[in-house]
Order: C-alpha cells, then sequence, then structure tokens
C-alpha cells in the first residue's frame, strides 16, 4: 500500500525521515519507471520493455518475467544488480502536480515507515528557518531532472508509437525447470525500423527515440540474467549471514545525476 501525502510545513515541520537501508520495498516489483536519460545504464542490466497505459506506451525495466516478485532483490533487500533505476532511488518521494494547478509538488509516501518524530534520529524535513532541509532541497532537484527527462522520454517513445516500430513481445522465460509467460509486454520491431524511409528515420533522431530503440533492442540480451539472479538468490538464503550490514543502495543523497 502507498498513501501519497504533500510535504508541508504543517504536517512535516516537526519531523524527521530516514533512509531506506535496503530495497525490499521494491520486492514485489517486475517493473519499474525509467526515463530517457538512463536507458543506456537500465540496458546494461535488465531489459527494457514498454507497457501501454492509457492509450499510450510507457518506458520500463523490468525485473523478473514474474509479476509481483523482483529478481534483483536479495533475501535481505540487498539490491542484486548494478544499476538501479531511478523511480526506486527516489523511493519514497515523488513530484506530482496539485489539482488544477501546473505547479509540481513534493510528496511522500506516508505508509513507507521511513517517517519519525523529531526526538527520533533522522533528517528533518525543514530547516531551523522553516526552509526545506539540504536532504529535501536534493530530492527535490533530482525530482525535477526526472520529471523534465520525462518530457523527452514521452515524445520519443511517442514518436516510436506513430513509427510503427513498436510491437507485442510475447516473451516466456524459462524459471526453476517451469516456463514464465509475461503478457503485456511491447518491443522494438528491429525490422520495421530498419525499413523506415529517410524521412521517417529522420524524426526518430530528432526526438532522440533512436536512442530508446537501440537501447531497447540491446537490452533483450539481459534476460538471460533472470537465471543468474534466481541461482543467486538461492544461494544467498542458504548463506550464513555473518553481519548485519546489507545495504547495496543509496538514497536519494547519493544520486546519480544523468547523461546528457
Amino acid at each position: 500500500m502507498t498513501r501519497f501525502v504533500g510535504v508541508s510545513r504543517e504536517a512535516h515541520a516537526h519531523k524527521v525521515w530516514r533512509r531506506f537501508a535496503n530495497y525490499q520495498f521494491a520486492a514485489k516489483d517486475a517493473l519499474a519507471s525509467i526515463v530517457l536519460a538512463e536507458v543506456v545504464h537500465v540496458g546494461a542490466w535488465m531489459p527494457i520493455v514498454f507497457i501501454e497505459e492509457a492509450g499510450r506506451y510507457v518506458l520500463m525495466a523490468m525485473m523478473s518475467p514474474m509479476p509481483g516478485h523482483n529478481l534483483f532483490v536479495g533475501p535481505d533487500g540487498e539490491w542484486l544488480g548494478g544499476y538501479v533505476p531511478s523511480s526506486l532511488r527516489t523511493h519514497p518521494f515523488r513530484l506530482f502536480r496539485r489539482e488544477g494547478s501546473e505547479q509540481m509538488t513534493l510528496y511522500i509516501d506516508e505508509d513507507s515507515g521511513v517517517i519519525r518524530g523529531a526526538d527520533e534520529a533522522g533528517e528533518p524535513f525543514f530547516a531551523a528557518d522553516g526552509k526545506p532541509s539540504q536532504s529535501i532541497s536534493t530530492t527535490v532537484e533530482f525530482l525535477g531532472q526526472i520529471e523534465a527527462n520525462r518530457v523527452a522520454t514521452d515524445l520519443a517513445t511517442a514518436s516510436l508509437a506513430a513509427a510503427s516500430v513498436i510491437e507485442p513481445w510475447p516473451l516466456e522465460v524459462e524459471v526453476n525447470g517451469k516456463k514464465a509467460i509475461t503478457k503485456g509486454l511491447h518491443r522494438i520491431n528491429e525490422a520495421a525500423l530498419n525499413e523506415l524511409d529517410d524521412e521517417a528515420f529522420l524524426k526518430l533522431r530528432k526526438t532522440s527515440a533512436l536512442r530508446m530503440a537501440d537501447a531497447q533492442i540491446m537490452s533483450m540480451g539481459q534476460i538471460a540474467r533472470f537465471a543468474q539472479l534466481m541461482r543467486l538468490r538461492e544461494q544467498l538464503a542458504q548463506t550464513p549471514k555473518i553481519t548485519p550490514e546489507g545495504i547495496f543502495g543509496m538514497g536519494p543523497s547519493g544520486l546519480v545525476q544523468f547523461d546528457n
């Protein structure tokens, strides 16, 4: 369950928040939203797919062929890959537009369990002068970068759809000796892409859609990683725990900037 509420002085001036210590919150997420700026990084670790929502295609990172499971999250919540999609690294914050306004506002998932009272250890939402704390400002800045790039992402995706080069991807992956059939995924039709005339090809290049298409095509080779992750997770589950430390990821203060 998630329950996003706007971060405000009235509600959060006398509260603190703790950065997530692991990725257990994403253990059931088979897909994660991504933007154009990170496709090269994502594609080096996991398949990139399109899903259809409200009549349009949305770009996603695929973290498991099984709904309700994230193979990149280990038994203790540790991240088992190299790159973490930006939408997970910003947990539990999001930027949303308030109803009737074009201005983006910072929201937090109040059911995330990271909010604490001011007398507990954590990072403040607001400084003594009433302004957002440094950690909150850093989070807002990075989320702003994501949302700004989402405009370019949607434009590139729409260009690929208009060029009719996105097709259904009837994916079957063998997991523990059984076939997992994943429905609702889409991919780039490479043959159709290569057959486009010069004018259509130029349109895709101008919207950076070719970068997205190439990354998606290359990323399909990462399907084999799911079997590797299954074996790794089994090994970790059987390995005695030596130390309590298991933080493999970074909270918002350690967010990596996007490539230009």
